[in-house]
């Protein structure tokens, strides 16, 4: 071990992995003995990420003693996290650093900790290497050009036979959807995944609760670039003093029983004005962004962990690497459309500490409605060519006509349909942060469509949509692919009756259906699921009133 590795070497402990983490190594093994590709690991963040890199660079020197191995990260404090669980596991590893952020340049090392930043211009006098172990291997972009991807070619022009093991809490990435799916990706498959809400009910990690807050950040007007919001906007449209007074006196409020915050904020204005009106409120805490130092970052770092402080706010700085177990309050004050990032904030409260039962999230930005609860993910993935789909449709509620979600005036009778709601709103989302969470809601049917439903290669279903109010919610019925529960749906409503063999016999007999009166629905992901129905009967004098229904043929 060279000089530099001494330096993060912790005190020896006898170490025994979880069942996941074990699960996961072995996962890996197999997938070399069958296949020739690069494997993937996915672990919540807070589930042993360093101790698993750590026992399989140990395993696999035991194995093959002639292995060499690099690992790879973006982040300083990342290297050396890990590098203290590969010496605390194993403190005599023949491993050296390459990172200029640790003033540590060895590159002869049998194991190599390292930074991409740094290495990326020096791949050729580190040589020779069989496997290279990269964490957050969400961050590899597909491009060549990459930093990434140069170390790859290098390292392939002298090892054409060198693999690649990465491990990721998160895997996809806002630009390309799944890491491992698609050309030219590197990763050929995730060979383990432990889900998050397994994770919690096993007692791995803290479950997250929330409460609904009453202010709310808009995005509204904020454009986007990179399919991420432009963050100047962003800022502009988030970061005024009234948004700041009531978020902050909600924190408050809300947090009054909580003692480690972690506030993510958008831009460091912003970060800096939380701070203050929190200073001004007498929480103690400090703001962390790009400009704060190297010495004050790693104070008030220590000092939050320590229980000194109550606070920290910051920009685009507290996430992978950041690892305070005491921490049990986030506040989401930046909108996003990373679902990774939204993912790495939200879990930088997951670690177990004594004396906590969960953590409490608090979302101003919407985040969780716009990404879905943490082990439930909306991950969105590239199209596979432009166009296609329907365009957005609503439905007027005055002379039912069907009319463009963008259109602000029903061009048949003149209604007017209300503006969205802006800036601040008393109906901020609580939304369920896991899937067990989620509550059904019971909602009034007041209007009912049926059509006709092309998917292409598959037989025409009848798309079946229910509103209530401004609302809707939308089965699809298919009497030929799915013909049982077909018969069954239509027996509930038109009891006694043939049922259809095929939607146009359907949409011609939609007379004879009586109309659901109440639905009992459930979030799931971006839309509603339909649980169950309370069919409408004559008798039924405490069933809401229901416009007639509307039939579309050709839909």
């Amino acid at each position: 071990m060279t000089a530099q590795a001494t330096l993060f070497k912790p005190k020896p402990t006898g170490i025994t992995l979880r069942p996941y983490q074990q699960e996961a190594i072995d996962a890996v093994y197999r997938y070399f003995e069958k296949e020739t590709g690069n494997p993937l690991i996915v672990l919540p963040a807070g589930t042993g990420k360093s101790l698993v890199i750590a026992s399989f660079t140990k395993s696999a020197i035991e194995f093959f003693p002639e292995t060499r191995i690099l690992m790879l990260t973006h982040v300083k404090e990342l290297i050396g996290q890990n590098l203290k669980h590969l010496v605390g596991l194993w403190p005599e590893a023949p491993v050296g650093v390459y990172s200029a952020g640790l003033g540590s340049y060895d590159t002869d090392d049998q194991i190599l900790y390292a930074g991409i930043q740094s290495l990326h211009r020096a791949v050729e006098r580190v040589g020779h290497i069989d496997i290279v172990v990269v964490d957050e291997a969400h961050l590899i972009s597909k491009k060549d050009e990459s930093m990434y991807g140069s170390v790859f070619t290098a390292l392939r022009l002298i090892n054409p036979k060198v693999k690649v093991v990465g491990l990721t809490a998160t895997d996809y990435r806002l630009d390309s959807g799944y890491i491992h799916e698609g050309d030219d990706t590197l990763f050929s498959k995730v060979v383990y995944e432990a889900d998050i809400g397994e994770m919690i009910e096993q007692g791995y990690l803290l479950p997250p609760r929330s409460k609904k807050t009453k202010t709310e950040l808009s995005t509204e007007g904020v454009k986007k670039r990179g399919k991420e919001f432009i963050e100047s906007q962003l800022i502009k449209a988030v970061n005024t003093d009234p948004l700041n007074n009531a978020i902050c006196d909600e924190i408050i409020e809300l947090g009054a029983d909580r003692k480690s915050w972690l506030l993510f904020c958008t831009g460091i204005d912003h970060s800096e004005n939380i701070a203050k009106i929190l200073n001004e409120r007498g929480i103690s805490g400090h703001a962390i962004t790009s400009k704060t130092s190297k010495t004050d970052r790693a104070r008030w770092i220590d000092q939050l962990t320590s229980g000194e402080i109550t606070f920290l706010s910051n920009a685009n700085v507290l996430t992978t690497g950041f690892d305070s177990p005491r921490t049990d309050l986030i506040a989401l004050i930046r909108p996003t459309e990373s679902t990774s990032l939204y993912v790495q904030m939200i879990c930088r409260g997951d670690r177990l500490f004594p004396g906590l039962a969960d953590f409490l999230v608090l979302d101003f930005a919407k985040n969780v409605s716009r990404h879905g609860p943490l082990d439930d993910l909306l991950i969105k993935r590239p199209p596979e060519g432009k166009g296609g789909g329907e365009a957005p449709m609503k439905f007027c509620p005055e002379c039912s006509e069907i009319v463009y979600a963008a259109v602000r005036i029903c061009p048949a009778c003149a209604f007017e349909f209300p503006p969205p709601v802006t800036k601040l709103s008393s109906t901020a989302s609580g939304e369920a942060l896991l899937k067990a969470d989620r509550k059904p809601e019971v909602v009034a049917v007041t209007n009912i469509r049926y059509e006709r439903h092309k998917k292409n290669g598959k037989p025409d279903s009848m798309r079946v949509t229910y509103y209530a109010g401004i609302r809707n919610f939308t089965e699809w019925v298919a009497f030929e692919s799915a013909p049982k529960w077909a018969r069954s749906w239509w027996w509930k409503r038109a009891p006694g009756t043939r049922p259809p063999m095929d939607v146009t016999d359907a949409l011609a007999r939609t007379a004879e259906l009586k109309t659901p009166a109440r639905l009992s629905v459930i979030k799931d992901g971006k839309y509603y699921k339909i649980l169950s129905q309370e069919i409408a009967d004559d008798r039924d004098d405490t069933a809401p009133p229901c416009q007639p229904h509307t039939v579309f043929q050709n839909g």
